[in-house]
This record gives C-alpha cells, structure tokens and sequence, in this order.
C-alpha cells in the first residue's frame, strides 16, 4: 500500500486592524480607493444593462479603450434576454473550521478576576458565588472539580494547621458544593521566603472524567517529594499513590560567593514546579513533569524531570524515566501542555536547546507511552526573526498540530 503524504502547510494571514482612528484612516491610499470605487461603478451598470427588462439595444456599455458605438437600427421586436449563468471564483472562499461538538451551546471555564464561566450560546460571562483561584476542570453534568492547595488555617489569630492540605472539590456551576473533602495533609514543608511556597501541584483528568490525577512536589528538607495522586471524581476517595522521586533541596557542591549576598536574592538550592501532567485516552498511561532549576550565585540552570506512570488496576504503577534521547534537554522548554495523540503517543510543542533541531525555532516533540523518543517534527515557518508568541492546538482527530503566531498572524499545521 502506498503512503500517502500530506505536507504541512504555512499560510500567512495579513490581517488588518479595524480601528476608529482620530486623524482619520491611513491604511489605505486615496487613489487606491478612487480606483476601486471607479472599478466598481462600471460593474454595477454592466450588470444593471444586463438584467434590465427594457430593450437592450436601447443602451450600450462601452469600454474605456474602445472607439464611439455607430448608430444601428433598432430591432422591430426586443431580444430575448440572457440567461445568466454562475462563474466559479478565481479562487474559492475560505473556509472556517471549528473543532468540537458542543459550539454554540457550550460554556467554558475562563480565569479573569478568579474562575469564571463562559456561556457561548447568550455571551454571557458569570462567576461562581465563592471565587476560585485554583485549577478546576470540568467533568460534565454542569459539574467542575478542583484539586485545592490550602495554605495555613487560621482560627483565632491561631495558626491552627500549618501543614499545606490538599483538597478535593466537586461543585456546579453556581459554585454550590458537592463534595468537600480534605484529602491529606502535606507535612514538612518548608517554604523560601520572597520564593517559593514550598508547594505546588498540576492535576489532569482521566478520558472518562471518572479519575482526577494529581502531581504533587513539596519541599520537605533534605529532599523534594514528588507524588501523583488519583481521586475518585464520584465520592473524592483517594485511590492510590505513587511516590516518584526524591531530589535534593540543596546543591551537592555549593559554591560560597566571594561577597556577601545582596538581600532578596535567591538562596542558593535546588527549586521543583510540578509543571505537566497527561492522561492517555485509554487511561492506561499517565505523563508527569517536573520543572526543576539549581541556583548558584544568582545563575539559574534550568532542566526537567519526567515520567510513564501506568495505571494498574485502577491505582498509578512504578514509574518509569523517559529514555535519555526522549528528555527534553536543559535549559529547553516547550510552549504548550503535553498532550497524548493517542494511546501510544505523547506530543509537545518545544523550542529546542543548544544544537537541537538547527534552524528552527519550534518543534513538534514526541514520545512514545513507553518512553521512547519517536523522531521529533520541525515546525515551517520562518521564525527567524525571534521566539514570537504562539499558540498551539492539538487537533488529535485529524492528528495534526496548529500553530498560530499572533504577532505576524501565520497559521501552521503540521501533519502528524
């Protein structure tokens, strides 16, 4: 059977802003628009000839470039009139494409002043009678769920639980809750002051929206405890646990400044971020990723540690460390969440590190769910010019990847 090839596509889009302007429009020439109203005159009267009920003969059009018409008898009975018939376009008319099921009825989660809610069908926009600030998903039914951090709670003036608590929320739309429950507490902890709370968790749900996963890094010296969880959205029982890794909080070889260090700056140390989190369709393979960053005098090296969790009977399995050549590199990082394709297949939009992918400024990154490097795609476009703000869609229906640059206004899609 032979491939079929579909090659990826570059359109710039040149967009014009529509915009009141004081002193008057200047997007636009005078004479090009003399010309293009002149243009439009002499279309309008060839067509108002063409379809008009009285004797064509009685009128002529004639052309800028042609001789004066001679006189000729009239006919003793009028000709019939045209037929008119429908010419393709020089070019036929674009085409707009929206992906998912749901629009115009659906209403989407936003985050403006807190977590709010989009109605797409009346444009309305509606916040939640209690604010939130944390992720929350949606799982249907007009229900949302939040893996919560809770900071300290204080009663009293008294700081009644230090520990940082980690919570399970299912409410409506409304902000009314479901379920509410605290889950377990985080001890330990240890924050840097001005820096880092010690504490911070992404969460994803399952494809079946049954399963609330949790990734979870907390700075409790001498190491980083890194931990996924998995919530039953139904009740909020916590299912299973799986400890990833531990990583050092301080440097193995500190280097001790030659100055005394100005103040607010950042202690020398190892800093983690849980920073993504992908379930597979089948809900048999989970990705976690964790953003670390070592500090040496105010010099910050950046690089990531990842993982394939399985899901075994319903709990996360042993972990399993990406393959070296699947890793993204130090100091790489990526523009968009990861995302499975499928069940087999992890996709990212990266921007490479040092002589990875030469000459091109974004990438498709791929792995497989066992953790092996599937050859990586680079993105068209000429980028040149710098990092220019992007945004990213996953398309897995037509496994393809749409980029668009805002700056310059160019829409990629990279066939998968």
């Amino acid at each position: 059977m032979a491939e079929q090839i579909e090659e990826d596509v570059t359109v710039p889009l040149r967009l014009q802003p529509v915009v009141a302007r004081p002193d008057g429009w200047r997007g636009r020439s005078g004479s090009l628009i003399a010309a293009g109203l002149a243009g439009f005159l002499v279309v309008a009267i060839a067509l108002g000839v063409l379809f008009d009920d009285r004797d064509p003969s009685s009128l002529a059009v004639v052309p800028f470039d042609s001789p004066a018409p001679t006189a000729t008898p009239a006919p003793s009975r009028p000709s019939a009139r045209p037929t008119p018939s429908r010419s393709p376009l020089p070019t036929p008319l674009p085409t707009m494409e929206i992906l998912g099921d749901q629009i115009p009825t659906e209403r989407r989660l936003v985050y403006a002043n807190g977590l709010q809610v989009l109605d797409l069908a009346t444009g309305t926009l509606v916040s939640p009678t209690r604010p939130w600030w944390d992720l929350v998903l949606p799982v249907g039914d007009g229900q949302l769920v939040c893996a919560c951090l809770v900071h300290g709670i204080t009663t009293g003036g008294q700081l009644t639980v230090p520990s940082p608590l980690l919570r399970f929320e299912r409410f409506d739309l409304s902000g009314t809750p479901i379920v509410d429950r605290d889950l377990l507490a985080i001890e330990g902890v240890v924050p840097v002051a001005g820096m880092d709370e010690g504490v911070s968790l992404v969460a994803a749900l399952s494809a079946d929206r049954r399963s609330l996963l949790v990734l979870v890094a907390a700075r409790v010296p001498p190491v980083w405890r890194v931990e996924l969880h998995q919530i039953d959205v139904e009740t909020g029982d916590l299912i299973g646990t799986s400890d990833l890794e531990s990583i050092p909080v301080d440097l193995e070889s500190p280097s001790p400044s030659a100055s005394p260090r100005p103040p607010g700056s950042t202690p020398d140390g190892i800093y983690a971020w849980a920073s993504g989190l992908a379930v597979a369709p089948d809900g048999l393979t989970v990705f976690a990723a964790l953003q670390l960053n070592e500090v040496r005098d105010e010099n910050w090296t950046s690089d990531v540690r990842e993982w394939m969790i399985p899901i075994q009977d319903g709990s996360p399995g042993t972990p399993t460390t990406l393959a070296p050549e699947a890793r993204l590199k130090p100091n790489g990082w990526c523009i968009s969440q990861p995302r499975f394709l499928d069940a087999e297949r992890l996709v990212q939009v990266c921007t490479p590190a040092g002589d990875e992918q030469p000459g091109t400024i974004y990438y498709v990154r791929q792995v497989s769910s066992s953790g092996e490097a599937v050859p990586a795609l680079a993105i068209p476009g000429d980028y040149r010019g710098g990092y220019y703000p992007t945004t990213p869609v996953l398309d897995s229906g037509r496994r393809a990847v749409l980029v668009w640059e805002t700056l310059r206004h160019t829409l990629t899609r990279v066939r998968l």
